[in-house]
């Protein structure tokens, strides 16, 4: 909702300002979110602010408002926020807002990093990029914690190594064996799959595995403790769920064959 909020302001919508958005409540609605004071204070005005800095710093005076951009027709792309070209066209901004709680960090962001390829190589925006020496990597944050914008600013060749790691990730997930391999990472909280993924289940078993008494592999399980916990929050959500439409019989069948298959 705030997502789109944003773009009505920098869209060439001239009903929409951050001024007179307060008056549009009900045009600003995401299922059951709804625009209301407290969320226009603490997100959306500084978001505005923080943007608005962004732009004058770096001169930008064009900007594409949520381009879809392609790597690959079909197959790799995505819609960027915004997209800025600054006046003499030797800088370009790759926008992004997160709204959310989770700090993000601009430098050699890959969803960024992305982005920037992506929008350097489309026709849609690739006539930006003629002229560009600097990339502007910029990631829009107001959670209360630290400066609303976080920002990454290095050479256009740094795209140059980027595409070889992207193109090598999309020839791996083409593979047959694609999915057998999978990685745990602080990615997998956006992952539907997190409380029973092989990737996750195994470091909960090496984690039960490893003698505490030992330094060296307490050093080990303190760099496992987050990411175990994070499982753990998932699968007692994911239990709770099922136990609400019905599953306690499937939940108790299952923990039952997860306890021989350990004791084995």
């Amino acid at each position: 909702m705030l997502h789109n909020c944003m773009e009505a302001i920098y869209d060439n919508d001239d009903d929409i300002t951050i001024n007179t958005i307060p008056g549009h409540e009900n045009r600003f609605t995401y299922g059951e979110a709804k625009l209301n004071q407290e969320l226009y204070i603490e997100k959306l005005f500084p978001a505005y602010e923080a943007t608005e800095e962004v732009l004058d710093r770096f001169d930008i005076d064009q900007i594409e408002v949520e381009p879809f951009v392609q790597l690959i027709e079909g197959e790799a792309g995505g819609s960027i926020d915004m997209v800025g070209l600054s006046a003499d066209g030797k800088t370009a901004l790759i926008l992004d807002y997160k709204f959310g709680f989770h700090g993000v960090e601009a430098e050699y962001n890959p969803q960024m990093m992305f982005y920037a390829l992506c929008a350097a190589v489309d026709p849609v925006t690739a006539e930006l990029f003629e002229e560009v020496e600097n990339l502007v990597l910029c990631i829009i944050q107001p959670n209360g914690e630290g400066d609303v914008a976080d920002l990454w600013i290095t050479g256009i060749e740094a795209l140059d190594d980027f595409e070889e790691q992207v193109y090598d990730a999309i020839d791996y997930a083409k593979a047959d064996n694609a999915t057998d391999h999978p990685e745990a990472g602080n990615w997998c909280k956006y992952c539907p799959a997190e409380s029973t993924c092989p990737a996750k289940t195994g470091e909960a078993q090496k984690a039960l595995r490893l003698d505490l008494g030992q330094v060296e592999q307490l050093a080990v399980a303190l760099n496992m403790v987050n990411s175990v916990e994070a499982w753990a929050k998932e699968v007692r959500k994911r239990a709770h769920e099922q136990l609400e439409q019905g599953g306690r019989a499937r939940l108790q069948t299952g923990r039952q064959a997860c306890i021989t298959q350990v004791d084995l």
